[in-house]
């Protein structure tokens, strides 16, 4: 049970600091059960009385008071078995082993101002609890005091004062030194003992001041506010003003006010201010104690005259033209006052905000001291800005006009206009150690714009501040960060964010220009790319000049056709006409808009190619009347740029065939190209054998790689991904390179001999010619849903344009629906398809691998031997054949027979090694195998044909009467070996063996180990139930006889048909004519 008591016993001398409880503990009968000296003690929580103690009152209580209780016994409190473990302002928990009655009690051993010294509490004790006597209200002695106890601690401690009170520190400024000009003189007085009510304190040395009068008018800070009178007397004379206090001021209190006076007409040296107090301390008997005074040098009113240059004092300038409005004339010039701006001093503004933080290096541990930010301003001052022995007062005045530069004083080469607020920093002409930071407002809206022509110059906001000595604005620099500008300074003045036109520091030029174009083809059509970097703005109607183009074989025209990639658009938004002039190479394009220095022009036009011999281009770039600054200056012109390239850069085209559009062995085959020896090579955008089927151009891009500063790979590539991905390293030297990539609507289409399929469209790379330090990943157009991928692989190809072969690139992989593939050097590009070879197993059935049903690439099958069902028609299919070899001695009868089989779609034949034959160099033709089909009794019935021929070893170019050019109707024989055979030619003659054939015109000694091959038929594949050997071409001795098996032999050159007939029928069997009847061949046929 416990209660609370309104009564405590009478304790003499003890302080009660809470109520009196009593906690009990009662059996079941309501009988007291007495409880002490328990192991484990009662915590009781005993609420606090009031605690409005004084600092030494509640020093006494932290060191006397604690928990005890009444002991019965004793008669007395004691705090035996208790202990106070925990103390706060409102409560202490009492720990006991017992239960009785408790409180929180303080023994009263004394009090400050009883004048006895208790040393543990008091400092002093003078007898009382005043302040100001040299001992406080807390017995502690206070500044510029010492207290001594001459008779003993047991008497009232006796104070006198040890120092001489002193201002300890004045800050005096002015806002101005403007002659004749009204003057704002700002006071800090810093107070260091306290001062009675009615001290008047003095302060003298404003001497020259043109302000008349017995009283001045004072502004008195917020927080001097009831200590420092709005009017104070004034002596002209003198220069002194006398303020008597309102009031009582303490040690803490400062002195904040300022007035207004008028600068002297006449030189004057700045004010020595000095600050006194006479009779200022509070207590007697030292009421007329002086303050010490102290004496200040500073720079207000200091004034150095300057008489107007006009007669008329109020108008300024060279010629006297301007009227100064609300300022004062210095000279030629026309200076503000406070709160007024312009270059006549025509603009008042309104005082928005004023701002004032005290520095004081002695005591301030801040890194940096920041003012706070108001209507959009800051200041930070850094440690060390100042000198340690110095205070300092910042004031930051806003004011609500931006100030108008005076335009005919700015020394800048373009213009400059007022941006943001004026901000006026004092004291004026304060230096400091270290810069200082300024946060000036800035108003991003109100810098100009070019107003629809685009400048040389920019405009750029930067700070700024007045020289007031020249009125103009210099320039701080700056950075913009939001809407602030962040500059500098090291002293202070008017500040304000000025935006200022900027020029660039070299003279305005094309600094690239990349031009290329796509092939050195002669007599075609050639696109030329220009694309076009600049470092200042160009102007609507500029009219742009790339010239030296010379040799192209286009006529003069005033709308040659403009292709625009960069700025992206229609190219008749940027350019809507071009001229070119054949004479002198030039075209000329001319803006239909005004273009920025950041961008890039990237254009593009078709030229036709020179048909004769011609030197590279050395291309100029110019640009007259291109820039202009404003309506007010001329325009300026671009530098040149002059640049060696390989544009235009071609050799006359050598074709074997006299007619120059014909190609082929026998000049059979009419190119839509351009014959090159005895190739036939497309222009740029066409593709085919004949160069007869053009693409359009779907997709195109381009971008510009700078070795010097490109730090991850470049990845150029269309809308849909397909382009290339150049690493770090890949492209060496100094120049920029720009790399181009182009996409076709068609697929291209191999020579049939090459055995590949074609499966993606065609991609072009630029610049040509380009070759790479290390590999770049193509991403070429891939369409797997063409194909089954089972059976067929894709790689990324290359076009030779030398040979016109597709050349396979390094093992490529499909991601994300692309083939990538490395290359070193940029051609024209395509994805193709592979057949993967099958293998078939031969049992007593034979088995048959039948190619897709699409146009048939070759099927790897070598060792699958012929269907025999037919065995008489594959007899005859021999003596064709050997019939057919003996033909080919006849050189006459060379053309006739290949033109028979033009008539035929050529297949495309695999080139594939053959072990037997690796040092060698030798290739083999792999081909599918085609079951022969049983003769009918149509006497014009084919004898089985294999699909695709079997040409083996390489024939010298000197085996032909003339060289035979690669068309989709030649075989590929393999790198290094001659291209001079022709399919078809192979199939009228039959399969040349170097053990059974006679020599090829004049061919020389067997250029290869003869091999024992099984007999073929005449237009390829082999006789049935024999060994499947390779067939190979080259020069033998035919032995006498031909071994045809179980079916006997024929001597070579008997029963040969002649022509128009059917060759005889072998083993009872009619074969069909070796040759269509309707051939003629001439009067005789070996």
């Amino acid at each position: 049970y416990m209660a609370v008591h309104q009564h405590v016993p009478l304790a003499g001398g003890m302080v009660f600091h809470s109520p009196m409880f009593s906690v009990s503990l009662y059996d079941a009968s309501e009988k007291v059960i007495a409880v002490k000296d328990t192991s484990d003690m009662f915590d009781i929580m005993i609420p606090l009385l009031s605690n409005n103690r004084t600092k030494n009152e509640q020093m006494r209580y932290e060191a006397q008071a604690g928990c005890k209780y009444w002991d019965h016994n004793m008669n007395m409190f004691s705090d035996e078995g208790c202990s106070s473990p925990q103390h706060t302002d409102h409560y202490i928990v009492c720990s006991c082993n017992h239960l009785t009655m408790f409180a929180v009690v303080q023994n009263e051993t004394g009090a400050c101002g009883d004048g006895i010294l208790e040393g543990q509490f008091e400092q002093c004790d003078d007898g009382n609890d005043i302040s100001g006597d040299g001992c406080n209200s807390d017995c502690e002695v206070e500044s510029y005091w010492s207290c001594a106890q001459d008779n003993g601690n047991s008497q009232p401690s006796v104070c006198t004062v040890s120092t001489v009170p002193a201002f300890t520190g004045a800050i005096v400024h002015d806002s101005n030194d403007l002659q004749g000009a009204s003057n704002t003189i700002s006071v800090r007085i810093f107070i260091s003992a306290p001062m009675r009510e009615g001290s008047v304190v003095t302060m003298s040395g404003f001497v020259g001041s043109e302000t008349e009068g017995s009283t001045i008018d004072l502004a008195v800070n917020e927080a001097s506010e009831g200590l420092v009178p709005n009017i104070s007397n004034w002596n002209q004379t003198t220069g002194t003003l006398e303020i008597a206090l309102e009031r009582g001021a303490q040690v803490s209190d400062t002195m904040k006010f300022s007035f207004v006076v008028t600068n002297p007409m006449h030189d004057n040296e700045g004010a020595t201010v000095t600050v006194s107090c006479g009779n200022c301390l509070v207590k007697e008997p030292y009421s007329t104690l002086s303050m010490g005074s102290i004496s200040k040098q500073t720079e207000v009113l200091k004034i150095s005259y300057e008489a107007p240059a006009c007669t008329n004092t109020s108008l300024f300038g060279a010629d006297c033209a301007f009227y100064c409005v609300h300022g004062t004339v210095v000279g030629t010039k026309c200076v503000c006052p406070d709160g007024v701006f312009g270059a006549t001093c025509n603009q008042v503004a309104t005082l928005l905000a004023s701002d004032h933080v005290l520095l004081n290096p002695t005591t301030s541990n801040a890194l940096s001291i920041s003012g706070r930010r108001s209507n959009t301003a800051s200041f930070t001052i850094p440690e060390g800005a100042i000198a340690a022995d110095d205070l300092v007062e910042v004031t930051m005045n806003l004011w609500d006009v931006a100030p108008t530069p005076d335009a005919a004083l700015q020394t800048e080469a373009g213009g400059i206009i007022a941006n943001g607020i004026a901000v006026v920093m004092a004291p004026r002409g304060q230096t400091f150690l270290k810069d200082i930071t300024l946060s000036l407002p800035y108003d991003s809206a109100a810098v100009p714009t070019p107003s629809g022509i685009p400048t040389l110059s920019t405009w750029e906001p930067t700070g700024h501040w007045l020289d007031k000595s020249t009125g103009i604005w210099e320039d701080l620099g700056g950075s913009i960060n939001g809407q602030f500008v962040d500059t500098q300074t090291d002293h202070f003045t008017t500040f304000a964010v000025m935006a200022e036109e900027k020029f660039p520091t070299t003279m305005p030029a094309f600094t690239t220009a990349l031009v290329s174009d796509e092939t050195g083809l002669p007599g075609v059509e050639n696109e030329v790319s220009v694309r076009l970097i600049f470092n200042a703005p160009l102007k609507k109607d500029a009219i742009i000049t790339v010239s030296g183009l010379l040799g192209a074989g286009t006529a003069d025209t005033d709308a040659l056709a403009i292709g625009l990639e960069t700025p992206s658009g229609a190219a008749a938004e940027l350019m809507p006409t071009a001229k070119w002039t054949q004479a002198t190479g030039a075209v000329e394009v001319t803006l239909a808009r005004d273009m920025t220095r950041e961008e890039q022009l990237k254009f593009y036009f078709a030229l036709t190619t020179p048909a004769s011999d011609n030197a590279a281009a050395t291309v100029t770039v110019s640009c007259a009347g291109c820039l202009k600054v404003d309506d007010a200056r001329s325009s300026l012109a671009m530098a040149s740029l002059i640049k060696a390239t390989n544009v235009l850069q071609t050799e006359a085209a050598v074709a074997t065939c006299t007619d120059s559009t014909k190609y082929g062995a026998l000049c059979e085959s009419t190119c839509a190209g351009v014959v090159v020896g005895s190739v036939c090579t497309c222009a740029p955008g066409f593709f085919g054998d004949d160069c007869s089927v053009q693409g359009a151009v779907l997709q195109r891009t381009s971008r510009v790689i700078d070795p010097a500063t490109q730090s991850a790979a470049t990845v150029v590539a269309t809308a849909d991904g397909q382009g290339v991905s150049v690493p770090v390293g890949a492209v060496t030297g100094a120049e920029l390179v720009e790399v181009a990539v182009k996409l076709y609507s068609v697929a291209p289409q191999p020579h049939a001999g090459q055995g590949l399929l074609p499966n993606g469209r065609a991609q072009t790379y630029g610049p040509r010619g380009l070759a790479f330090a290390q590999d770049v990943t193509l991403l070429l157009d891939y369409n797997a849903a063409t194909h089954d991928t089972a059976l067929y692989s894709v790689n990324g190809h290359w076009l030779n344009r030398t040979s016109g072969l597709w050349e396979a690139l390094a093992s490529g992989s499909v991601v994300n629906g692309l083939v990538r593939s490395p290359v070193r050097h940029f051609s024209m590009f395509a994805a193709m398809l592979t057949p993967i070879p099958t293998t078939t197993t031969t049992t007593a059935e034979p088995t048959t691998t039948t190619p897709p049903t699409t146009t048939p690439p070759p099927v790897i099958a070598r060792d699958q031997p012929e269907d025999d069902d037919d065995d008489s028609s594959n007899i005859g299919a021999i003596v064709g054949g050997i019939l057919a070899a003996w033909a080919v001695i006849v050189g006459a009868a060379v053309f006739c027979i290949y033109k028979r089989n033009r008539q035929g779609a050529a297949a495309p034949l695999l080139p594939k090694q053959d072990p037997q034959l690796e040092p060698t160099g030798q290739v083999v033709l792999e081909q599918p195998r085609t079951p022969p089909q049983p003769a009918t009794e149509t006497a014009h019935s084919a004898a089985p044909i294999a699909p695709y021929p079997v040409i083996g070893a390489p024939l010298h170019q000197t085996m032909m009467p003339q060289p035979l050019v690669l068309s989709s109707q030649n075989v590929y024989l393999g790198p290094g070996f001659p291209q001079t055979i022709d399919p078809n030619y192979a199939n009228s003659v039959g399969l040349l063996n170097p053990s059974t054939s006679p020599p090829l015109f004049g061919m020389p000694p067997p250029m290869f180990a003869s091999q024992s091959p099984a007999p073929m038929y005449p237009y390829g594949g082999m006789m049935p139930g024999t060994s499947a050997q390779p067939m190979m071409m080259g020069p033998s001795v035919m032995p006498p006889n031909i071994n045809f098996g179980a079916g006997g032999s024929v001597p070579p050159m008997y029963n040969q048909p002649q022509f128009g007939q059917s060759p005889p029928p072998m083993f009872g069997q009619s074969q069909p004519p070796m040759f269509g009847q309707q051939q003629n061949f001439g009067p005789n046929w070996i």
